[in-house]
């Protein structure tokens, strides 16, 4: 059976203890969303530990699109890539020193 990472609770996500190592995994499910705009469960600072974080918070409608160009086109191809852009946030001055809490 397969074990939860979060302990069950309705309407409830519970992180008991911190592992960098987690920290991606981690900033997804605790991400924030209303169908207008979303943000990651990112850390406020930036981290020394050497982890890599996505930091970002999104506007539903606000991307980057560009033609696809094919060598040869075929049904299904897509005409165009999206990439969806970030708010612009302020950087953190220093790096948090964080490995462990518990």
């Amino acid at each position: 059976m397969l074990q939860s990472k979060f302990p069950y609770e309705p309407w409830t996500i519970t992180e008991n203890g911190f592992m960098l190592k987690d920290l991606r995994e981690n900033e997804s499910a605790f991400a924030l969303g209303n169908g207008f705009i979303g943000m990651r469960g990112n850390l406020e600072e930036n981290t020394a530990g050497g982890a890599e974080t996505i930091q970002g918070t999104f506007i539903n409608g606000v991307f980057d699109s560009e033609p696809i160009i094919y060598g040869e086109t075929a049904y299904g191809y897509a005409k165009n890539h999206e990439t969806r852009t970030t708010v612009l946030a302020r950087k953190a001055e220093e790096a948090l020193k964080i490995d462990y809490y518990e």
